[in-house]
């Protein structure tokens, strides 16, 4: 019988702001999240993190009983990832044998947008030791700048209450376990207030996910899009929307002329030996995604996406509605081989809500029922 049990990050499909990948993780130093997470059912997970006197449906991370925690993000279905789920077992083991770090560490794992039941194949099949939440819709993975799982933050705790901080991080496999204990006993002896920088240190470095192609090739890409459905009669780009790349077109076939509009989006993965996301999307007047290119996408052993590929893309976006946000199911939504690919598509619409607002405030959206 399992220890532990798959709990949720508490996260409201309600996005209230567009996503900003920062471009380094958050390093040594710097204040840990203080995120709510769902209060363990298990008996023995409460009494493993130290929660059995914490009242309420949801704790932080300063209420884990201990002077050090290990977060581990992880994607199930990351091979590095899988790698690391023995190894952190052993050192879960390990740890508890240690009479010098058993009551002092411990090891709280993130699944970072993965479904439910795939976390849960995962926790089966490698015999998982440790309390796991779900970030199902990267929450958490943004709020400590998530670039590739497996990743590792090392956490000083401070009083009950107040921010942890940052001791230490690790990104890929960690294999030295031996190395790892070291490591934890030496923090177990610091000091949170020693380890926390100055205010003023603390750089933001939320920045967008840079795109590996030129603004002419950008554009080009663009063009090509729009002239599946249409000749070209005008191209611009939308300024003013913060985070967001759009182009605004018109196109007429028939004699009829439509206003299209474009966003390229581009994404961090979340594996180690993953390329990032960047894609195109097109939508017209009535907020339904009405066709999908791709710039860089690519599927197990970084292989591009093929025509087929492209075909269950188009298939599993085109009509989605950019007003409606939809969790990720990799049985439905996933092209094949694709699925952290497929996962950070889904999750970058999810954001576009708030984009349709942004987009209506500002009166850059088509007349409606132009078409």
């Amino acid at each position: 019988m399992k220890q532990f049990i798959i709990s949720i990050l508490f996260f409201s499909m309600c996005i209230s702001h567009s996503w900003a990948q920062q471009s380094t993780p958050i390093s040594t130093g710097y204040p840990f999240p203080e995120l709510q997470l769902p209060m363990p059912e298990s008996p023995r997970q409460r009494a493993y993190l130290g929660l059995n006197n914490v009242e309420g449906e949801f704790f932080s991370p300063s209420a884990i009983k201990a002077q050090v925690v290990l977060f581990e993000f992880l994607n199930v279905h990351c091979p590095h990832c899988k790698d690391q789920a023995p190894i952190y077992n052993t050192l879960y083991h390990r740890i508890e044998r240690d009479p010098n770090l058993k009551d002092k560490v411990r090891i709280v794992g993130v699944a970072v947008g993965n479904h439910p039941k795939r976390v849960a194949d995962f926790i089966d099949y490698y015999d998982v030791a440790f309390p796991l939440f779900l970030d199902e819709n990267y929450l958490f993975w943004r709020d400590v700048g998530g670039k590739t799982t497996p990743f590792t933050v090392y956490v000083r705790q401070s009083a009950p209450g107040q921010a942890s901080v940052v001791a230490g991080t690790h990104i890929g496999t960690n294999w030295d376990i031996k190395e790892t204990l070291k490591l934890l006993t030496q923090m177990v002896d610091e000091l949170p207030e020693d380890l926390l920088l100055p205010e003023g240190d603390l750089e933001d470095i939320a920045q967008e996910t840079p795109l590996p192609f030129s603004e002419q090739q950008i554009i080009t890409k663009v063009r090509r899009l729009l002239a599946r459905h249409g000749i070209i009669d005008s191209l611009e780009k939308i300024k003013g929307i913060e985070g967001h790349r759009l182009f605004r077109g018109i196109v007429e076939r028939g004699g009829k002329r439509r206003t299209l509009l474009a966003e390229v989006v581009s994404r961090s993965t979340v594996c180690d030996i993953c390329h990032d996301v960047h894609f195109i999307y097109l939508f017209d007047s009535s907020l339904k995604i009405i066709d999908v290119a791709t710039l860089q996408l690519t599927k197990y052993g970084n292989q591009e996406f093929d025509q087929k590929d492209m075909r269950k893309l188009k298939q599993i976006l085109v009509g989605r509605m950019l007003t409606e946000t939809k969790p990720f199911n990799p049985d439905v939504d996933a092209v094949t081989a694709a699925t952290i690919t497929s996962s950070v598509i889904n999750h970058a619409l999810n954001q576009t809500p708030l984009l349709i607002k942004q987009l209506k405030r500002y009166k850059f959206l088509p007349p409606e029922n132009q078409d």
